[in-house]
């Protein structure tokens, strides 16, 4: 009888699961946008500015990059002017426009950062791109942080504390994450928790509202 050939069987494949794994906040957020100011000529010697021309002036600022820093506020304006070393007299007389500019109503100010009054929620900006001076943490308004932070750890579905800061830095455009900006970091951190915005597992901070799968 003839010999019965093996049945060869194709081998199974491997059933395939999808891993589960931490995914990788998405890092890009806008650009840092620097207003634009350009003064006629004749507008340049700030000496002789009317306190109405500087509060304008520093509305349009505020209007393009809420929430700024005041003293960001008046660089623009000594930018535009080709002001490098203003004088005390100057700087009082900017920082009377400033004081004005927040009793028109027209912005508001919270510590040292000029706020537009239609905003509610701060932009979370990429500063990679800006000089030394203004990409100074200083510049940068808690509650922007805060909106930062929160955005990593949504994008993660929760994130490692070891790893946040440098992620949260990095979408704000820092390369590099020293000890004084860790510890910012922690502060506002641990203001999110006591407000409720995050909750932390004691491995990872988490959303306040856990997604949905």
């Amino acid at each position: 009888p003839a010999l019965e050939q093996p049945v060869t069987t194709e081998p199974l494949s491997p059933i395939t699961r999808d891993d589960v794994h931490e995914p990788e906040p998405t890092v890009q957020v806008a650009k840092y946008q620097i207003a634009k100011l350009r003064l006629k000529a004749s507008d340049k010697d700030l000496t002789t500015a009317t306190s109405i021309s500087l509060l304008l002036w520093a509305a349009r600022v505020v209007d393009a990059e809420s929430p700024v820093h005041v003293s960001e506020t008046s660089r623009r304006i000594y930018a535009a002017a080709g002001v490098t070393r203003p004088g005390k007299n100057l700087q009082a007389t900017m920082d009377e426009a400033i004081e004005r500019l927040v009793g028109t109503g027209r912005v508001s100010r919270r510590g040292d950062f000029l706020w537009s009054n239609d905003m509610t929620q701060p932009p979370v900006r990429d500063r990679a791109d800006l000089t030394a001076a203004t990409r100074k943490l200083d510049m940068v308004c808690d509650e922007e942080l805060e909106e930062a932070i929160c955005f990593v750890v949504e994008q993660s579905y929760g994130i490692a504390k070891g790893k946040a800061p440098a992620a949260v830095f990095k979408l704000l455009g820092y390369g590099r994450t020293n000890q004084a900006m860790k510890d910012r970091f922690n502060d506002r951190v641990n203001n999110l928790l006591s407000d409720g915005h995050l909750r932390d597992d004691g491995e990872h901070l988490l959303p306040a509202v856990p997604l949905s799968n």
